[in-house]
């Protein structure tokens, strides 16, 4: 990690911009909230609650499920995402 991701992190940049400023291929994490048809991802997600998190939303399937109980962890291609399938989530 970066100086600069870092800093987007601490201020709680959304996960869309942090995905496209980084070029991000897929994105994998674990335990998902879904709400209708998306998924809200946070980043870190095991950091304590006070601490600054990135957001977003992902309205896609996952093109992998690995299930490993308790975790389900979700394999997401948000580069070929369509138009309005990553959305920004504000703290």
């Amino acid at each position: 990690m970066d100086k600069n991701y870092l800093s987007m992190i601490r201020r709680q940049t959304p996960l869309p911009a942090i995905f496209q400023r980084y070029r991000v291929n897929y994105y994998i994490g674990a335990n998902h909230e879904k709400e209708g048809n998306c998924y809200l991802a946070v980043a870190p997600k095991q950091a304590g609650p006070e601490c600054p998190k990135s957001r977003g939303e992902i309205c896609e399937d996952s093109v992998a499920r690995f299930i490993h109980f308790p975790i389900t962890a979700l394999l997401f291609n948000v580069a070929d995402a369509p138009a309005g399938a990553l959305r920004p989530v504000q703290p």
